[in-house]
C-alpha cells in the first residue's frame, strides 16, 4: 500500500507559487503518520494551520502563526476596524500573504461533497477578506477536510482507495484555485478517538480572498 499524495494549481496566475508549499504539505503529513504512527490531520484546526506553516518553512519560506493582524468589516457606508488575529502569514522574497483557514470533516461518500467543501472554503475566504496586514500581503481562505466514514462501513482496501480517487476527483469541480490531498498509508485504516470513524486522510483546498 503507498501514500495517496498529491497537489494541482487550478488558479496559475494567483497560486502558481504555492505548489511546493502543497507538496511540502503533503509530505509533512506522511511523515507524521510514519515517525508518530498518528495522524496529525484529524485534531484541530489550529493543528493543521501548524502542518501548513511547517510546509511553509520546509519549501525555502518563513511562516507566522495566530499574529496580531488589524480585521475590517464595511456597515453600510461605515468601515469598521479592530484588533484580532490571523491564522497564517507566509512569505519570500517576492512577497508575503495571509492565510485564514477553516475545518470540518467531510463524509467520504458524500453526494453533497461539493457543495460542502465549498461553504466551508468560502468561509474562510471571507474571514480572509477582513484581515488585512498591508499593501504587500495578498490573502486567501484554506478548507481543511479530514475525511471520514463509519467504521461500520468500512470497504475493502481496493475500494476505500477507488473512493478517495473519487471525491479528489469530484472536488476539481470545486472553487478551488489550489487543491492538495494527502492519504498516508499508514493511517489508511485511522480510527478516531471514538473508535466509530474511519479518517484515512485529509484535502486541502485554497482560494483567493477579493484583492
Amino acid at each position: 500500500m503507498k501514500a495517496i499524495v498529491g497537489a494541482e494549481i487550478r488558479d496559475q496566475d494567483r497560486f502558481a507559487a504555492w505548489l511546493p508549499v502543497l507538496q511540502a504539505w503533503a509530505a509533512c503529513h506522511v511523515e507524521f503518520a510514519q515517525q508518530v504512527d498518528d495522524a496529525a490531520y484529524w485534531y484541530t484546526e489550529r493543528s493543521n494551520v501548524g502542518i501548513l506553516a511547517q510546509a511553509a518553512w520546509r519549501s525555502g519560506r518563513v511562516a507566522l502563526e495566530e499574529y496580531q493582524a488589524r480585521k475590517s468589516r464595511q456597515h453600510g457606508h461605515a468601515t469598521k476596524e479592530w484588533l484580532g488575529r490571523c491564522d497564517l502569514w507566509i512569505s519570500d522574497a517576492q512577497g508575503g500573504e495571509l492565510i485564514e483557514a477553516k475545518q470540518e470533516y467531510l463524509a467520504l461518500r458524500s453526494r453533497q461533497a461539493v457543495f460542502l467543501a465549498n461553504k466551508v472554503l468560502a468561509s474562510a475566504v471571507k474571514d480572509a477578506s477582513h484581515t488585512l496586514n498591508g499593501i504587500d500581503s495578498a490573502a486567501c481562505g484554506v478548507a481543511f477536510l479530514p475525511v471520514y466514514l463509519r467504521a461500520s462501513c468500512a470497504p475493502t482496501a481496493e475500494r476505500l482507495e477507488a473512493d478517495i480517487f473519487a471525491l479528489i476527483a469530484a472536488l476539481r469541480t470545486s472553487e478551488a484555485g489550489m487543491m492538495a490531498w494527502s492519504f498516508p498509508a499508514e493511517t489508511r485504516e485511522y480510527l478516531g478517538a471514538d473508535g466509530r470513524n474511519l479518517i484515512p486522510g485529509i484535502i486541502l483546498l485554497g482560494a483567493a480572498a477579493p484583492a
